[in-house]
């Protein structure tokens, strides 16, 4: 671990950038994480450990679980040991190993995602990139979900242009990839007739290199003069 992080807010702020960043993860997911992290801080906190170490990792997980077998634990009792061993991994090593994470497409749009992704697998694609659509497109819809948008027909303009502007320009293949996908996906329902609108002109070109993040493209008011 790089002993320049001290603390243990440096830590669990370096372990969620990493998870994010470079695992991909969800903002719903990180904080999920973070929520277990807090409670693992004031068990510190109420037995006066300075250090986040093995034993306090071990004492936590005693304390909130006890000597049960781990088949009898419950989700959310499961959840608190992997937030507790993915920290742990990130205080010995620096980094967390990624591990398949389980999409779920819930909902009309899941539906259509799950539709799309079929579609893609019976062109016999890559294994890779059927996996990249299927986290590029789970993540558009946590972020549709996350605005109360349920339905397909409600997807506009706007609401793509937003979720591209806010993909991390740091990591030049995330917005190159998520453009690929989404573009991919609503030129798919469009052909199909599922949606009215060919909302393929409205996602922006990029290209795989360096530059400077994402441009908004159109401002508010020029999507408004579009429609």
């Amino acid at each position: 671990m790089d002993k320049r992080i001290k603390s243990f807010k440096e830590l669990t702020t370096s372990a969620s950038t990493f998870l994010h960043k470079k695992l991909l993860r969800t903002k719903g997911t990180v904080n999920h994480y973070q929520v277990i992290w807090r409670k693992i801080e004031y068990f510190m906190e109420a037995n006066n450990l300075k250090s986040f170490t093995k034993r306090v990792y071990i004492s936590f997980l005693f304390q909130h679980l006890g000597n049960r077998d781990y088949s009898t634990f419950s989700k959310r009792e499961k959840d608190i040991i992997r937030a507790a061993t993915v920290l742990l991994e990130f205080h010995n090593t620096g980094r967390i190993e990624s591990r398949k994470q389980l999409f779920i497409f819930e909902g009309s749009i899941g539906e259509l995602m799950l539709q799309f992704i079929a579609y893609k697998t019976s062109l016999r694609l890559k294994k890779h990139t059927i996996e990249e659509h299927q986290r590029h497109l789970y993540r558009f819809l946590i972020y549709l979900q996350e605005h109360k948008i349920t339905e397909i027909n409600l997807v506009n303009q706007l609401h793509i242009l937003q979720y591209i502007k806010g993909l991390d320009s740091n990591y030049n293949s995330i917005p190159y990839h998520t453009v690929r996908t989404l573009g991919s996906f609503f030129k798919y329902l469009y052909e199909q007739g599922l949606i009215k609108t060919n909302m393929v002109r409205f996602i922006p070109k990029t290209k795989y290199t360096k530059q400077p993040k994402l441009p908004s493209v159109y401002s508010a008011e020029e999507i408004q003069t579009t429609c």
